[in-house]
């Protein structure tokens, strides 16, 4: 949401300082409003315990790294 807001307003502020730099104003707008977006999404998934990728494996799991200690892996058998 963010990254869309900005990039338009991007694009109307370039528009009406110049004739033909709506796309330098988009393409400023885009990546601010990408950077206000990902910050704001990380920031809400920390407030509401929601692990990320480094935290949630299956390999971290108890009863996972119990059957990887006796031998299981993740790996296909070879044929």
């Amino acid at each position: 949401m963010y990254f869309w807001g900005l990039l338009i307003l991007g694009i109307i502020v370039g528009a009406v300082t110049e004739d033909s730099h709506f796309i330098i104003g988009g393409l400023i707008g885009g990546f601010v409003g990408w950077i206000i977006g990902t910050s704001v999404q990380s920031s809400a998934v920390g407030k509401q315990g929601i692990k990320d990728d480094s935290e949630s494996t299956l390999r971290n799991h108890p009863i996972l790294t119990e059957r990887m200690k006796q031998g299981w892996s993740f790996s296909k058998p070879s044929a």
